[in-house]
């Protein structure tokens, strides 16, 4: 849910519910999932867990995992979180968030949870589980504790990947390494702070072998922005370093941008080896490398990160982001 909010996908989510039940409450496919969904590994919650036929077509070869639980804790667990915001908070307020939420409990629960919530839930359940006959499935109790051991079993996550330092206040990782630019090319993205909401995908597990540490602080979700959200951001970021190779600069850029809600850091810097700074990759072979950085630093809650492009084996552009930059300024992150 945090996700629809952070990425203003309310309105998207509000229109695929109309598209999907219609005026009249009769079921219609919806036709921009995908688009919404194109830069995650994986989806739950609300809105999309309404989706569930929709989502299994789109995404074909998708594993499914459902989570249950006793219907009165399901219950329960409504009634503090959706149920209470929907009767004290959203009667008259017309953001996205309220709009998607009167909508969904309208279209659920025909805006009675008390009389009709269960019947949900237990339709719900039923749905996915004759949905998901052909495909790779497990079914699990909510328990925390077994979480990550029941996704291991069902190979959607490696161990030995990350650790959780706790007494250190960091946490380890692997950094992203990929190609950016052709063969000769490499992309190395690191993580400087981490937000402390999000050390669970850093948890402590056995045969950990991992290569570089970030510190942990408490940010509030106040983390680099997902590519689709800061699109601007990155194509404004991408046009600076096209322009700093094509005038041979080799000096630090530093300034901020913003998509309207939040403010993002930056500083480039392209240092060389060789007898210039310029790269003659092109601006949107540029904009896709610093998008792919910005995503995975973004789904491991990073506060400050860094990019490096290089091709060639002389140029090298170092950019550095960070989502607060008036607390944590984007010159100081470390990029080694």
């Amino acid at each position: 849910m945090r996700e629809v909010g952070k990425n203003d996908h309310a309105d998207l989510w509000t229109a695929l519910l109309y598209e999907k039940f219609g005026t009249d409450g009769s079921s219609q496919p919806p036709n921009d999932l995908i688009t919404i969904l194109s830069n995650y590994k994986g989806v739950s919650d609300y809105p999309a867990a309404i989706f569930v036929d929709e989502l299994l077509a789109a995404f074909p070869e998708a594993a499914v995992i459902l989570t249950v639980r006793s219907e009165d804790s399901w219950a329960k667990s409504m009634n503090q979180t959706i149920v209470h915001y929907l009767d004290h908070r959203v009667i008259d307020e017309t953001t996205p968030m309220a709009v998607m939420a009167r909508t969904y409990s309208k279209f659920c629960w025909d805006n009675d949870f008390k009389k009709n919530g269960l019947a949900l839930f237990r339709r719900h359940n039923e749905q996915v589980r004759l949905a998901t006959k052909e495909r790779k499935f497990l079914e699990s109790m909510v328990n925390p504790s077994k979480a990550w051991s029941a996704c291991l079993a069902f190979c959607l996550a490696v161990p030995g990947s990350a650790t959780y330092d706790r007494e250190g206040q960091r946490v380890g990782y692997n950094p992203l390494i990929t190609e950016w630019n052709g063969p000769d090319s490499n992309m190395t993205a690191t993580m400087d702070l981490v937000d402390a909401s999000y050390v669970s995908l850093f948890q402590e597990r056995r045969h950990i072998d991992v290569t570089a540490w970030a510190g942990v602080v408490s940010a509030g979700g106040q983390i680099i922005i997902a590519a689709n959200a800061g699109i601007g951001i990155y194509q404004f970021i991408a046009d600076i370093i096209k322009s700093k190779a094509e005038h041979n600069s080799c000096s630090m850029t530093i300034g901020t941008d913003g998509n309207g809600h939040v403010v993002e850091g930056y500083a480039y810097l392209a240092t060389t080896s060789g007898h210039d700074c310029k790269t003659t990759a092109e601006t949107k072979t540029i904009l896709a490398a610093v998008k792919n950085c910005a995503d995975w630093q973004h789904k491991h809650g990073a506060i400050t990160g860094c990019c490096v492009l290089s091709h060639g084996g002389t140029w090298k552009g170092h950019l550095r982001l960070t989502s607060q930059p008036s607390k944590f300024p984007a010159h100081t992150v470390n990029c080694d």
